[in-house]
């Protein structure tokens, strides 16, 4: 039954090599493109969150970014900077584009929640294609400006601490154990809290 499997697999992968997904773009008879009214959205949002006195507090703002308002603005500037796909423009029709604060929300909500790209077409005007767009180069360029920081192996100073705090437990020597060392996952979405939290009163991995 396994060799059918792979020879099946290996045909429609056959088939499909070099063939490229045709866009619509304008074409006769295609359905006219959505008026999802983003600026008028971005004003929405911006009174919401990022006025002088917006209509959300620095608490709701925690509760549904996961994050104080000050990373986030830290995060935009440092995504605006390294990536200009997120800067405002103008398209090819002369319509204005989606702003940093809406790209970086969308990013946000469809991470934090881990909902379908589906779900943010109504709040934020985006459309499941754009969302993807989005959350892509968001994490590459979270990886490319923070990995080095934050995604890097321990080095000698990170050691002598974890085994300092081993020490203290009575395990002399030892730098981690599988078995028993969990950590936990504070912005873990609301959707998988019930597979990653189990006697404890919070997720861990």
């Amino acid at each position: 039954e396994r060799p059918y499997v792979e020879k099946f697999v290996a045909r429609r992968r056959k088939g499909r090599k070099g063939l490229k997904k045709k866009r619509g773009g304008s074409l006769p008879g295609k359905r006219a493109n959505i008026n999802r009214n983003r600026e008028l959205y971005h004003e929405l949002l911006m009174k919401d969150y990022f006025c002088a006195n917006p209509t959300y507090d620095d608490c709701h703002f925690c509760c549904w970014y996961r994050m104080r308002r000050q990373l986030f603005d830290r995060i935009m500037s440092d995504v605006v900077s390294h990536d200009s796909y997120f800067e405002s423009g103008y398209d090819a029709c002369g319509v204005k584009s989606f702003s940093p604060h809406q790209k970086l929300t969308c990013a946000l909500r469809y991470m934090a929640y881990g909902g379908c790209a589906d779900r943010l077409d109504e709040t934020l005007r985006f459309g499941s294609s754009t969302v993807g767009k989005v959350v892509d180069r968001f994490c590459r360029a979270i990886i490319d400006i923070y990995g080095p920081t934050y995604l890097r192996p321990p080095n000698e100073q990170d050691l002598k601490q974890i085994m300092a705090g081993y020490e203290d437990k009575g395990w002399i020597g030892c730098m981690g154990c599988i078995d028993v060392m969990k950590w936990v996952w504070k912005n873990c979405p609301m959707a998988w809290r019930g597979a990653y939290q189990g006697r404890e009163t919070h997720p861990t991995v």
